[in-house]
């Protein structure tokens, strides 16, 4: 999962993916729109966010900046979802992205 890679190494492993992908096949993403996180705990990156209690690294994602991230595909779908989790002990609301590429 990139959103948990910080760059360079988030762009090498999304340049691996076309490496792996035979012509045609499919790459699912998802991953959080810029959230709550990004703003009372920004990480090094636009977008991103360093939480607190664990230190852990997570890339957010723009629209925009998403599909300039993977422009090297075609997009086949891409839906914004709504959701929550328990992250580090607290309920938590955000927006997903969850978005099908086709290597071209």
């Amino acid at each position: 999962m990139t959103i948990c890679i910080p760059n360079p190494g988030r762009e090498t492993a999304i340049a691996s993916s076309l490496v792996a992908l035979k012509h045609g096949g499919y790459y699912l993403f998802y991953g959080i729109s810029p959230s709550e996180l990004v703003r009372t705990n920004p990480g090094p990156e636009p977008n991103s966010g360093v939480f607190p209690r664990t230190g852990k690294f997570e890339k957010q994602y723009a629209r925009d900046e998403l599909l300039e991230a993977y422009r090297a595909f075609n997009l086949v779908r891409l839906d914004e979802i709504e959701g929550q989790d328990i992250i580090e002990g607290s309920l938590t609301k955000y927006s997903m992205w969850v978005a099908i590429f086709q290597k071209k």
